[in-house]
């Protein structure tokens, strides 16, 4: 197990985390792409004890809430144990970034958190999710244009 509290977090991330009951919310810390999840201990030591991690993402592309839904599905060796969904922006340049940050990464960081750091687990992203991550951002960068608009004469996925 990763038991950890190496993490520093600083003080303002640590004061929206105590506002979160349950969720999963991203942030950087010392320029690194962290997924907090924030819930009670016994979902917290769920995942804490798994070691693979799968992405599913939908693109969302329309004008009233322009996203794409993340789906992470974590795993014990081959055995599914939960997914967690999260959402991206495509309003939000930096929340973009969370995707090519994850693409050039190549892994995703997960802060298990309940009251405290309880788990930092770090899973390797797979070939065939690098796959998908590129092509939604290919998606992306086609469907936005530099203004942050949609182009609605463009096909999508």
């Amino acid at each position: 197990m990763d038991k950890s509290d190496q993490l520093l977090i600083p003080a303002e991330i640590e004061s929206e985390l105590k506002f979160i009951s349950r969720g999963i919310i991203s942030f950087y810390v010392t320029d690194r792409l962290f997924f907090f999840f924030v819930s009670e201990q016994q979902e917290i030591e769920l995942i804490g004890t798994t070691n693979n991690i799968s992405l599913e993402l939908d693109p969302i592309l329309r004008d009233e809430f322009p996203s794409v839904r993340v789906i992470f599905t974590f795993y014990i060796d081959k055995l599914k144990v939960k997914n967690l969904d999260y959402y991206i922006s495509l309003e939000s340049n930096d929340e973009i970034k969370h995707l090519q940050q994850l693409y050039d990464d190549r892994n995703i960081v997960f802060v298990l958190y309940s009251g405290s750091v309880q788990y930092i687990k770090k899973y390797e992203i797979g070939h065939s999710d690098l796959e998908l991550i590129k092509k939604v951002i290919d998606e992306i960068d086609y469907q936005v244009d530099k203004a942050g608009q949609f182009n609605d004469n463009k096909p999508s996925i």
